[in-house]
């Protein structure tokens, strides 16, 4: 069974369930109450997930999140099974609603990276491959070991061009490039890479080294992945998460506790043959953590967002005049903003929009305030 994105009709209904009805926030889980979760492989691309109920309470609804480099998408079974993309390591996260009848509802949040095995009907392919200096040209050897038939071979020099012969010979300029190696049966496409460093060295390192990262939230957990460009030399990254947690490597997962904006950094340092010394860059993203039950709720503060969940237009009301809103995903990508003209209501045309969490964000002299919405589709 092969479980995708809810309908937004099922998507809202779990999301006004997560809200619990009540215009009262959830708190986060301690603990004792914190839900966790297992999964094993199913075949192919596909991991079969189930919660762990917490050692006080029990879960009353289950909401996943399956991400990665490219890709996010979510779930409301109790035991998804979820076909990845591509192998590799991603993640996944669980929100659960858990119930104790002594202390009432609250939210528990937990992400683990997930080795995702490459695809079975590979098992049998190790793509390999090595290269020769013969005066200005360098000559690739396929080294491939198969028990499969293979059909294609295709080479990627890294520098713009490619050959589809078994063994060609290429020439390059100075510098370093990746080169590829892809075979393919009928059953199978596997790839390696390996870098080859022709100079010169003592390279500046804004010109070695461009610090990328790509974060990726599930309400108050995020996925962390590594992108930079360090031209193939060896290279270290470390996170710092803005709430006094750290974490190296990628990726990596971490969830928040409290609410707020936090400034998510990755400090990237590579060393080897086009450096003179470690080069380090630095890059941070901001990312917006909101209550799990503020959904169009009116709360002292005034504002207020309707109708809840809302479809073709968001009306927000209490805001003043010349206050800056935003509308923005759950990764903080700005979708629709402006200016209120004057004091009052506002109306929000949000029909092109897909279903889902959005955050909505008001800023004013002093004061900057945010709420998660929620839309649904229309029919």
């Amino acid at each position: 069974m092969h479980l995708h994105r809810p309908s937004p009709r099922n998507w809202c209904a779990l999301a006004l369930a997560l809200a619990g009805g009540s215009a009262a926030a959830q708190p986060m889980c301690d603990s004792l109450h914190t839900a966790d979760f297992t999964w094993q492989a199913v075949g192919g691309t596909t991991m079969a997930f189930a919660a762990t109920p917490p050692a006080q309470g029990t879960i009353a609804y289950t909401e996943w999140a399956f991400v990665g480099d490219g890709f996010q998408d979510w779930s409301g079974a109790v035991l998804p099974e979820y076909a990845f993309p591509y192998p590799g390591d991603h993640a996944a996260c669980l929100l659960a609603t858990v119930w104790d009848p002594l202390q009432g509802q609250c939210i528990s949040a937990v992400c683990h990276v997930v080795p995702v095995p490459v695809d079975s009907n590979c098992a049998g392919v190790l793509p390999a491959f090595t290269i020769d200096v013969q005066g200005d040209n360098i000559l690739f050897i396929d080294q491939t070991q198969s028990d499969q038939a293979i059909t294609v071979v295709h080479w990627d020099f890294g520098d713009g061009s490619s050959s589809d012969q078994p063994a060609p010979t290429h020439a390059y300029g100075t510098g370093a490039f990746e080169a590829c190696l892809t075979v393919a049966s009928d059953q199978c496409v596997a790839t390696t890479c390996n870098w080859i460093y022709l100079g010169p060295s003592n390279v500046p390192c804004d010109e070695v080294l461009q610090a990328v990262v790509n974060v990726v939230q599930a309400g108050p957990g995020i996925a962390c992945f590594n992108h930079s460009t360090t031209s193939g030399m060896e290279h270290s990254i470390s996170w710092d998460f803005g709430d006094g947690a750290t974490a190296v490597g990628s990726p990596v997962v971490h969830v928040f506790e409290d609410e707020g904006y936090f400034q998510v950094c990755a400090t990237v340092d590579t060393w080897g043959p086009l450096a003179s010394d470690t080069c380090t860059a630095t890059t941070c993203t901001t990312v917006y953590v909101f209550s799990a039950a503020a959904v169009g709720e009116a709360d002292e503060r005034g504002m207020r967002a309707f109708p809840v969940p809302f479809t073709e237009v968001l009306f927000v009301e209490g805001l003043p005049a010349n206050a800056r809103w935003e509308l923005m995903d759950v990764q903080g990508r700005r979708l629709r903003e402006g200016i209120a003209a004057h004091a009052g209501t506002l109306a929000v045309p949000c029909g092109p929009l897909a279903p889902g969490q959005y955050l909505l964000r008001v800023a004013t002299p002093g004061k900057v305030e945010v709420q998660r919405v929620v839309k649904c589709g229309s029919d």
